[in-house]
């Protein structure tokens, strides 16, 4: 994103974001992390209540819930006849276009789910935030809905830099902060990513707390020295998977033919878009039944934040798995995406002996791995509550660069510049 430079007199007017998912609270301890268990000591972290998704960013700059900012995945198109071309390659076979799909994707980045067979991804308009971070950017252009974010409400004075890989960062955290831009915020990815593979290994991520917890404290000691108020993020943890749903196999098993409905799989939760009565009543009763998961329509999403209707096209009925279940195959596994991500970043090598997901997000709302946190880690700023949402960090981030949020964010500030008296704190 675009930066421009801030004067020394403005160096009080400056915040680092240090964007953290998967640093699950519940892997601190003193001896792994003491740098932040001191530091939360002093300032306690405002836990935030989440809603089910994967993909929790879009509701952190714009301090809107999804079906305001719409960045849900994917939305199902009108219906148009299928042409003559369309209708050969349907009638392939699915791991040879998915093949297809995927060297296609190779070659042109911005051809999104290419793990997805031709006649359902037709059928999808992406809402998708995901490849143009991968891509490197492009967040303060990204259409959120029309909604205005903390990018656009800084008018370019900000930067934001995804960090996908521990490799990625051979000297930490710190040399990434140069006290440049107005708003700094720095996704520290490689954790989640990390997690998501060798959650199943204590040691290993014991390890990478370790680690994570020293690159941390080096970036605030940085951003302390250059007078920067530093705000860490972490909007969900992980759960360990101990079981799997094979939610193909259960669809084909209930002799609803495949044009008479939709389907999305991620990986903790899926949605149904139903063409006939039939695919209605006799795949939701199936749905209902399998073991780990939830069903719920729009009208019960509605209590965790999503309030789509299902004329809006996100989806009719939502399967959401338990804690600790998860989908396979998705609509993101392929075998030879497993095989070249697990090459990709050391993180991912232990999708060469299983494809399936060590650790998890994305379940309902409440439960340990599905709560996020946000901590003030310098002196300069001080909690003004216990609890929160994820709609509240956008308006918090703006009112600490003195910037009064847009009306439509729905969010409230969750801390403030801390008294005098209180910044003169000795840090720990």
């Amino acid at each position: 994103m675009n930066s421009s430079p801030t004067s020394n007199g403005d160096a009080d007017n400056r915040l680092l974001v240090l964007y953290v998912p998967a640093l699950d609270r519940r892997w601190l301890s003193p001896e792994t992390t003491p740098f932040l268990r001191q530091r939360l000591s002093v300032r306690p972290p405002v836990e935030l209540e989440t809603h089910p998704s994967v993909e929790l960013l879009p509701t952190l700059v714009t301090g809107v819930w999804p079906h305001q900012h719409r960045v849900w995945q994917v939305r199902l198109k009108s219906k148009r006849p299928r042409t003559i071309f369309q209708k050969l390659v349907d009638s392939l076979p699915v791991i040879w276009t998915t093949t297809a799909q995927c060297f296609y994707h190779w070659l042109r980045p911005g051809f999104d789910l290419p793990t997805v067979e031709p006649r359902r991804r037709r059928c999808f308009e992406m809402h998708r935030i995901k490849l143009q971070r991968r891509q490197g950017g492009g967040l303060d252009a990204f259409d959120y809905g029309g909604q205005s974010t903390v990018f656009s409400s800084l008018e370019g004075q900000c930067r934001y830099r995804t960090i996908f890989s521990f490799v990625d960062a051979p000297g930490g955290l710190a040399p990434f902060i140069d006290g440049v831009p107005r708003l700094d915020w720095l996704e520290f990815y490689a954790l989640d990513l990390f997690c998501h593979w060798n959650l199943d290994c204590p040691d290993a991520v014991r390890e990478k707390f370790r680690q994570v917890d020293t690159w941390l404290r080096d970036a605030v000691a940085k951003a302390e020295s250059l007078g920067i108020h530093v705000l860490l993020v972490v909007d969900h943890g992980q759960e360990p998977v101990r079981t799997t749903v094979d939610l193909p196999r259960r669809l084909a098993e209930t002799g609803v033919p495949p044009w008479e409905f939709c389907w999305f799989i991620e990986v903790t939760n899926a949605r149904f878009w139903f063409f006939t009565d039939r695919a209605r009543t006799q795949l939701g009763g199936q749905l209902a039944r399998i073991p780990g998961t939830r069903l719920l329509s729009n009208e019960q999403l509605a209590r965790y934040h999503v309030q789509f209707q299902a004329a809006d096209g996100f989806g009719e009925a939502y399967l959401i798995c338990e804690p600790g279940t998860a989908f396979f195959p998705h609509d993101f596994y392929h075998p030879l995406v497993n095989a070249y991500m697990a090459r990709k970043t050391p993180e991912q090598a232990s999708r060469r002996r299983s494809p399936v997901h060590r650790g998890a997000h994305g379940y309902l709302p409440g439960q340990p791995s599905d709560t996020g946190w946000l901590a003030a880690l310098d002196s300069s700023l001080e909690p003004l509550t216990d609890k929160g949402q994820l709609v509240d960090v956008a308006p918090t981030i703006l009112s600490i660069l003195g910037v009064s949020p847009a009306a439509a964010m729905h969010g409230r500030p969750l801390l403030r510049r801390a008294s005098r008296g209180e910044m003169g704190r000795p840090p720990l």
